[in-house]
């Protein structure tokens, strides 16, 4: 269910790397506050930009069950759904 991190050219975008340093920081974050709204919004929008759909999913999921029908996060999660 990854989408695929590649320009056209087949080299590896350029945002890759910061993507995947903001996403182990904000990993770390979590486990320290694992019910920040906001934190794991960021988390899971981080992962839909890494192409991590899954973990986009399950991220925005989890989210809904801590605060139901938060519209952004509604709409995150469709966009990660239709990505997938």
């Amino acid at each position: 269910m990854n989408s695929n991190p590649f320009d056209l050219n087949r080299e590896k975008s350029a945002d890759i790397i910061p993507i995947a340093q903001q996403i182990k920081f904000l990993e770390k974050e979590v486990k320290k506050k694992p019910n920040d709204v906001n934190l794991l919004h960021d988390l899971g929008h981080y992962y839909y930009l890494q192409g991590n759909l899954k973990q986009a999913i399950d991220t925005f999921e989890k989210l809904l069950h801590l605060k139901p029908n938060h519209p952004l996060t509604l709409y995150h999660l469709g966009l990660s759904y239709f990505r997938a």
